[in-house]
């Protein structure tokens, strides 16, 4: 019965997690080798963070399923299944644990220093670990570890990266409701920026004479500052989804690039890396201040206090009344401020 409930509730997870993975394999398998973009580990990161530890055991076993299926079905063959399940539960697992040690994993994207301890426990630590980890299954099954080493860190780095602060938006009920809550309150904003973001990236990735990989930045930055982290964090996705699948079937000025479509992959995938580091930094950066405010009320009566001073000050000679020696005691004390002259003018 208890196995029961736990597959009728972890089944969506294992859903999407599949659906990834086999997008990432029949996609992005340029050399035969490893995926080049990975972001199914995101998914189950989400949801491990969203996920009591003790219970971590349900969406594990579910992904493991989902990912010895896809590996040896459509990837490197049933040999490889197994040390892939572990590869890649070892990653959301090292992930997941690290960094709810180092952030608050409840509330993203909401500073700087979240931001840096997410690159370095979900973009770095989680990925170099899978990276060793493969480099050394693919040398005992024969296949050079170099290679595969520098692809499964870039392609599960960059996913991780990109789709982990999304993921977190849409995992769990609680996380749904304030992302949907936060999006009606500007369902304007919504309706106006995000469609740019689409019809930028759809412009600027349906050609390959131009080298405009700009403009996608611009209009992202514009989401950032009018939507927030909900809409850094789906603008992200776009540009990630419409560029890589155009990078794929040939299109884009990534084609402008010469080499292999590995190499122009690898190129994509730093750009937008970029983009992602660039976009969550400015959105952090812009919630500090908020945050600080919002958590120090002495500061903000510090910031009023001059204006209560100058005001209490400057109508004090209707306060003094008709007592000339009173007005001239305060006048001495607070020259300007209390109406009297400066006596440092003609210093």
């Amino acid at each position: 019965m208890r196995w029961g409930r736990t597959i009728r509730r972890q089944w969506l997870l294992g859903a999407f997690y599949a659906l990834s993975a086999a997008a990432a394999v029949q996609l992005t398998r340029f050399d035969g080798g490893v995926a080049f973009l990975w972001g199914a580990t995101a998914i189950l990161i989400a949801a491990l963070l969203r996920t009591p530890t003790r219970q971590w055991i349900e969406p594990l076993a579910m992904c493991s399923l989902a990912s010895f299926l896809v590996t040896g079905f459509l990837g490197l063959g049933w040999a490889a299944a197994g040390p892939f399940v572990l590869l890649n539960m070892g990653e959301a697992v090292i992930a997941a644990g690290l960094f709810r040690r180092l952030a608050d994993s409840k509330e993203p994207m909401q500073s700087l220093a979240w931001f840096l301890r997410f690159v370095i426990a979900i973009g770095l630590v989680a990925p170099l670990t899978a990276a060793l980890s493969a480099g050394a299954a693919a040398t005992l099954l024969g296949v050079p570890g170099y290679p595969v080493m520098a692809h499964v860190f870039t392609g599960h780095s960059l996913g991780n990266l990109t789709f982990t602060p999304l993921a977190l938006l849409v995992t769990g009920r609680s996380a749904q409701r304030k992302t949907m809550r936060s999006l009606k309150g500007r369902w304007r904003e919504v309706l106006l920026v995000l469609p740019l973001v689409l019809i930028v990236s759809l412009g600027v990735f349906m050609q390959a004479q131009l080298p405009l990989l700009f403009l996608p930045i611009l209009a992202i930055i514009l989401a950032t500052f009018r939507v927030g982290r909900e809409g850094a964090a789906i603008s992200i996705a776009i540009l990630t989804v419409v560029g890589g699948l155009a990078t794929i079937f040939g299109h884009g000025p990534v084609q402008l690039v010469g080499g292999y479509n590995a190499h122009k992959m690898l190129f994509l995938q730093f750009y937008l890396a970029s983009a992602v580091l660039d976009h969550f930094t400015c959105i952090g950066r812009s919630s500090e201040p908020q945050d600080g405010a919002r958590q120090n009320p002495a500061g903000r009566g510090a910031i009023q206090a001059p204006r209560r001073t100058f005001d209490r000050h400057h109508h004090a000679p209707q306060r003094c009344g008709t007592d000339p020696l009173r007005f001239a005691r305060h006048q001495a004390a607070w020259g300007p401020l209390a109406g009297g002259p400066d006596r440092t003018a003609g210093d």
